[in-house]
């Protein structure tokens, strides 16, 4: 996407809740100041994919994307990914998107099995907005 659609997209008033989840904390800074530099972006950072779980299935906030680290201690990225479709909890949210840093021919695999996009870090705000 460029950069002219995406800010015009932006611009035309749509609003993202974001929901991060990476037990990265350098990951984590960077990746809230991106989403600090755009209003329209609202995001919420766990470490834990646990807690994530537990958030989503009581929170009222519909999350349009969800980033998910793959590697990550207790629940990895693909199990928490699992979890949530047997929640039901992808008719209540948005596109889970894996952030990873791993060029893993078998983890591009799992993703693709899941249904899900695999974005690599650093994470740019045009990579969760294309179609």
């Amino acid at each position: 996407m460029k950069q002219e659609e995406l800010t015009k997209r932006i611009k035309e008033g749509e609003k993202y809740n974001v929901l991060l989840l990476d037990d990265n904390d350098v990951d984590n800074y960077i990746h809230t100041k991106l989403f600090e530099r755009y209003d329209d972006f609202r995001c919420n950072m766990f470490r834990s994919a646990k807690e994530a779980l537990d958030h989503l299935k009581e929170t009222h906030t519909r999350y349009d994307y969800l980033l998910v680290d793959i590697y990550m201690p207790v629940m990895d990225g693909f199990t928490f990914v699992s979890e949530f479709k047997k929640c039901g909890l992808q008719q209540k949210h948005g596109e889970v998107c894996i952030l990873t840093c791993s060029l893993s021919p078998a983890d591009k695999n799992e993703a693709a099995n899941f249904g899900i996009k695999y974005l690599e870090k650093p994470l740019a705000i045009e990579k969760i907005l294309a179609s």
